[in-house]
This record gives C-alpha cells, sequence and structure tokens, in this order.
C-alpha cells in the first residue's frame, strides 16, 4: 500500500493512494480468481485470499463522494483511512458473493488483516 502525503493524479485521473491501495488489489483478486477456482468437483483444492488492511480505518470521516479529493483539501490520513476501509468491505463483499456459490469458506476464505503498525523507513 502506499501513504501519501501530497495528492498525486494518475494519468487516467485517479488519485494515487485509491489507486494502489485499493483498485490495484481489486484488478489483481479478480484476474487471479479463476486460478483459485476448482478445476472439478474433485478438486479439493483451498485458496486464500488475505487483504492488509489498517485500523487506521475506523478513524476519520469518510466523503464517498468524493474519493479524489477534487472538492475537499486533500489529507493523507483520510485518504489511506478511506482506502483501507474500502479494502475491508470489499473483502467482505467477495467472501459473501463467494459463499453464495458454495466457494466460500470451504473453497476460498477471504482475509482481512491489520499487520500492526511497521516502520518503513
Amino acid at each position: 500500500g502506499v501513504y501519501s502525503e501530497e495528492r498525486i493524479i494518475s494519468d487516467d485521473g485517479t488519485e494515487s493512494t485509491f489507486a494502489v491501495n485499493v483498485v490495484a488489489p481489486f484488478v489483481i483478486t479478480s484476474l487471479l480468481l479463476p486460478h483459485m477456482l476448482p478445476k472439478s468437483n474433485n478438486d479439493e483444492k483451498e485458496s486464500r485470499i488475505v487483504t492488509a488492511s489498517s485500523i487506521s480505518q475506523c478513524s476519520h470521516v469518510r466523503d464517498w463522494g468524493d474519493l479524489g479529493y477534487l472538492k475537499r483539501p486533500y489529507s493523507a490520513h483520510a485518504a489511506y483511512s478511506e482506502s483501507k476501509l474500502l479494502d475491508a468491505m470489499l473483502t467482505i463483499e467477495l467472501s459473501s458473493r463467494l459463499e453464495a456459490v458454495g466457494l466460500a469458506p470451504q473453497t476460498i476464505t477471504c482475509n482481512c488483516l491489520d499487520p500492526g503498525t511497521v516502520n518503513t523507513k
């Protein structure tokens, strides 16, 4: 993930914290998911999807209508917090959808975790 002190917009117009922390894991998971599915009824393969979130997801008021910070001042903490809450929400939704078709939790488990404070400097 990324925690950016400044608002950076990609060439396609996406705010970088949202792009790296939410869009990228979503796309990668979507591309890998077909390879996690059982090949046959006898396939006992078990797969896991693990999403890194953060306790900071609980610490900020959200503005879901302005995830790109076009109408409000950019806040690194808010952008990161929102992105990590979205990661958790997407993980819960994916798990629900997999369960609805009989794949979770027996075949594919979806987990979201806070790895704790990590000194990345």
